[in-house]
């Protein structure tokens, strides 16, 4: 993958993240936050960010 396709990649999951940052805020608020959708949308925050730290670290590995 080239540092060009990384970087857009990495903007990409930055915007997805943060869209599922507000979703899952709104889940796991008020009467919702039991259910299972704010459970699935905590992990899908947790496994974007972690997705993105690890672009990252390829992007900086390539760039090295």
């Amino acid at each position: 993958m080239t540092k060009e396709e990384l970087l857009e990649l990495i903007s990409n999951k930055e915007n997805q993240l943060s869209r599922a940052q507000v979703e899952s805020n709104s889940w796991n608020k008020g009467k919702y936050k039991s259910s299972s959708k704010a459970t699935v949308s905590k992990i899908f925050v947790s496994a974007l960010e972690k997705e993105i730290k690890t672009l990252k670290v390829k992007l900086s590995e390539s760039t090295s």
